[in-house]
């Protein structure tokens, strides 16, 4: 705790990254901190905080700032990867006056004259270095305070409730990645700063710092700076599965509270009212886990309550479901709505003006015209990792177990990583051989849904059903990647690791509940 008028944001990229507030309280000096996961808290004494000047100043597109995330559409921070949602009008001019308990976020534009940091890949390249939220607060916090999410600022989340007993020990094994302590640090760095996927919009990854982004460190300091989402969410568990291996406990508890920080900021999102558009490319999902991970570790009953409420708002972990034997599928919602003929039409298309992964209506085989392409490719990895790490931390997964929503998703990625991509229980006769349009003929009466019976048309001897013709039993099993830039080397290597002893029980952890493992 200090007094004063200024601080100074230190880079642990460059010192030309800095960022220095300036400020003032009643004309004077000012009572500020550091929460124990990192951002600056400053006391509001009752006459607000008087921010005078910040560096990097504002220039045109870049380095904005501004109070609170009220605006979950459009954005100040770098014009280069706003998707269309750029928006000046929301930066105050300075001076401007901040009162408890409101939040300062303040974005650090990339020079890759500077760091080198490429920008990413097209749409989803990254443009950010760093943001910095600064609490604005009536009470001076506890030193094991967690930053209050930017979105429910007055959120009072301590670290000193959290149970650290609960994390597994795990010993890795020759073919997982070693790190020295140096690493650890960086990485528990690294997952410090504010994520920032937080707005409603397509953004993806766009605004997720590269400073803060995991595979940054992870891969020798230089990522490719994707925002791709599957990519966010596979370094996610990557720094997860690190944190539960046996490292030093001093190492393993910070990077257990930065990514409960992760988790607190998203569920403050959600429990605003807000919530994330139905894209993201596998990290819609991939923020269920550190959701999930807060509310158990810091046992707080606001975070609880958040977690319960908004369950269903990660989306990709929506795209599973169970039939009536307790079988977990995938599958996107219907494209063109919930009627049989329209998932048919949606198989034979031959065109790429749909999604082409509608779930199957009789809920025998994984959806998509292609079994184990598209989206389920995307997310095929991650979501192994997700129902493996869940497993490897049983609060986790009787926590998202116990919710049906979510419960197919953990069963559905222990099931991939068993047997992968399911077509061979098909008794539905495939359309048309050749079949390329919307008007094949012979739907309803030789193949296709039968409205008499409520079921689909079977095949007959010789001839070949749904799954036939996708053709792509077994694939994605065990530490097959669909996608090689949705994954990494260490978390395949812990999938080979790990998942095979999971529901016995690895050494160093408790055995799961019995209903995911069956």
């Amino acid at each position: 705790m200090q007094s004063g008028n200024t601080f100074t944001y230190v880079s642990k990229h460059s010192a030309q990254y800095n960022a220095t507030f300036n400020f003032n309280c009643g004309g004077g000096p000012c009572t500020f901190g550091t929460y124990i996961t990192g951002g600056v808290w400053i006391r509001d004494a009752g006459q607000g905080v008087n921010f005078t000047s910040m560096t990097p100043a504002v220039s045109p597109g870049r380095n904005g700032w501004r109070v609170n995330h009220s605006d979950p559409v459009n954005v100040p921070w770098d014009d280069r990867c706003a998707h269309g949602y750029f928006d000046t009008s929301v930066i105050p001019a300075l001076p401007h006056t901040v009162h408890a308990p409101e939040v300062v976020v303040k974005s650090i534009s990339y020079r890759p004259e500077l760091s080198g940091i490429p920008s990413g890949d097209g749409g989803n390249k990254q443009c950010l270095i760093s943001i910095v939220p600064v609490n604005i607060v009536a009470d001076i916090p506890s030193s094991t305070a967690m930053r209050p999410p930017p979105h429910m600022p007055h959120w009072r989340i301590d670290s000193s409730q959290a149970n650290f007993a609960m994390l597994p020990s795990l010993p890795p094994t020759a073919a997982m990645i070693t790190q020295d302590l140096a690493e650890q640090r960086a990485i528990g760095d690294v997952h410090g700063g504010m994520y920032n996927d937080l707005n409603r919009t397509y953004l993806m990854g766009a605004y997720v710092p590269i400073g803060h982004t995991p595979g940054y460190v992870l891969n020798g300091g230089n990522s490719g700076a994707s925002g791709w989402g599957g990519t966010i969410r596979i370094g996610y568990q990557e720094a997860i599965l690190r944190m539960f291996s046996n490292i030093p406990a001093q190492h393993k508890n910070k990077l257990a509270l930065h990514i409960a920080q992760r988790g607190i900021d998203l569920l403050g999102f959600l429990a605003s009212g807000d919530n994330w558009m139905e894209s993201g490319g596998g990290n819609a999902a991939g923020r269920l886990i550190p959701a999930v991970f807060a509310a158990e570790l810091l046992q707080s009953d606001t975070l609880q309550a958040a977690l319960t409420a908004q369950i269903g708002e990660f989306w990709e972990s929506s795209m599973h479901y169970e039939n009536n034997q307790g079988q977990a599928f995938w599958g996107r919602g219907y494209q063109f709505g919930l009627n049989h003929s329209s998932y048919w039409d949606e198989m034979i298309r031959a065109v790429l003006d749909v999604n082409r992964d509608t779930r199957d209506p009789y809920a025998k085989i994984d959806g998509g015209t292609v079994v184990a392409d598209g989206y389920m490719a995307n997310t095929s990895t991650g979501t192994k990792a997700d129902a493996m790490i869940a497993m490897l931390m049983p609060q986790l997964a009787n926590r998202i177990y116990a919710l049906a929503s979510s419960r197919a998703y953990l069963k559905y990625g222990r099931r991939m990583y068993l047997s992968g991509a399911s077509v061979a229980n098909d008794t539905c006769k495939a359309w048309p051989q050749g079949c390329g349009g919307v008007n094949c003929g012979g739907y309803g009466s030789s193949w296709g849904h039968n409205s008499v019976t409520g079921t689909c048309i079977p095949a007959g001897a010789g001839e070949a059903t749904r799954g036939d013709r996708l053709g792509s039993e077994g694939l994605g099993a065990g530490t097959q990647t669909l996608y090689a830039d949705r994954a990494s080397d260490y978390v395949l290597a812990a999938l080979g690791t790990y998942f095979p002893c999971v529901c016995g029980g690895c050494p160093g952890m408790v055995a799961p509940p019995a209903g995911i493992c069956q």
